[in-house]
């Protein structure tokens, strides 16, 4: 799972994360200056099975990458009222 930004209309689809780890539930700051994802790209074994997901967010487009917070439960999304 990779996340992806596009027009309203589906057009001008850009990819903004690539690899092998999982980049997914991105949510925008208002105001559309950043997006906030979930992801297990820190997850040192991504092999095992313990899933090791965290939140980060970057510019959008797909720039200035930065770790933000591990994820603090299971199933928990990121949230711009709690991303500094």
């Amino acid at each position: 799972m990779q996340t992806w930004v596009a027009n309203k209309d589906l057009s001008n689809q850009r990819k903004l994360t690539s690899g092998l780890a999982d980049s997914g539930w991105a949510v925008w700051k208002p105001g559309g200056a950043k997006l906030a994802f979930d992801s297990n790209r820190a997850d040192p074994d991504p092999t095992d099975s313990e899933a090791i997901n965290d939140i980060f967010k970057m510019n959008p487009d797909g720039s200035a990458l930065h770790f933000i917070s591990p994820n603090p439960a299971e199933g928990h999304h990121p949230d711009w009222e709690s991303i500094p």
